[in-house]
């Protein structure tokens, strides 16, 4: 279990590292992006097949460098601000990695989840420079939650003066197990319905990936100079014979 914290931990600061660089940080999304979309909402939960999981994500790279120091004195202030206990995590010494992790249940069916991740700067410093990351998950089933969810960590994230760059992910249960080609029409179907254009799609054995852009909805990433704003995915879980798919925007959340 700790060992696949750190790995997540660094895939994690990896890929919003790459993230960050390959998107402009400060018009990342535009400026209406922490509105709810409601009716969007509304419209995936029409679908066929079981909502079983609501999800926000939100992370963001501070925006100077942080000495050691100042990295861990900022661990109480989100503590307070989350209302969430922060405990250390163990990353062997070549990876140059401080990590603070915390989570609890909002409700029975909800929980939240904090990381507060420093990655050393590559070029020698003395003192010793971090670049920070905050990264923080509330994950439900409760589809009546969703939009209060969504209003409590837009808030925090106000009130700590950083400017909420939320994404959501829905996994929806199909109690089916289709095929690739049965995969492949219901994505297309899908992206149709929510009045998207597809631009890329990826496939393996296990998984097929679409990315596009609906005017549904006001958020957007911006990607070989396209809008981007929409992510589907479809899973096999073999062992309960259902297909998973799982819709986000602006991108799907990793996890």
């Amino acid at each position: 279990m700790r060992y696949r914290r750190i790995k997540n931990t660094l895939l994690i600061i990896s890929f919003l590292s790459s993230f960050l660089f390959l998107f402009n940080v400060e018009n990342l999304f535009n400026p209406s992006s922490n509105a709810y979309p409601s009716s969007f909402i509304s419209e995936i939960e029409s679908f066929d097949g079981t909502v079983t999981e609501f999800k926000l994500a939100h992370s963001s790279e501070i925006p100077e460098y942080l000495s050691e120091k100042k990295f861990r004195s900022m661990r109480k202030y989100l503590q307070e601000s989350f209302d969430v206990k922060l405990l250390p995590v163990f990353h062997p010494s070549q990876h140059n990695v401080i990590e603070y992790y915390g989570e609890k249940r909002i409700s029975d069916s909800t929980k939240v989840q904090v990381k507060w991740v420093a990655k050393e700067v590559s070029v020698l410093q003395i003192p010793k420079k971090y670049t920070g990351y905050l990264l923080t998950t509330i994950s439900g089933s409760e589809q009546d939650d969703f939009q209060n969810e969504w209003v409590f960590l837009t808030r925090i994230l106000q009130n700590m003066n950083i400017k909420p760059r939320i994404n959501f992910s829905l996994a929806i249960e199909l109690n089916q197990l289709m095929s690739q080609a049965k995969q492949t029409q219901y994505l297309e179907d899908t992206f149709q319905s929510l009045e998207g254009n597809i631009l890329n799609r990826y496939k393996d054995n296990s998984q097929m990936i679409y990315d596009g852009y609906t005017n549904e909805i006001s958020s957007f990433v911006m990607a070989n100079e396209k809008k981007t704003n929409l992510q589907l995915s479809t899973q096999t879980d073999i062992a309960n014979e259902k297909t998973v798919v799982n819709i986000g925007s602006p991108l799907l959340i990793l996890e």
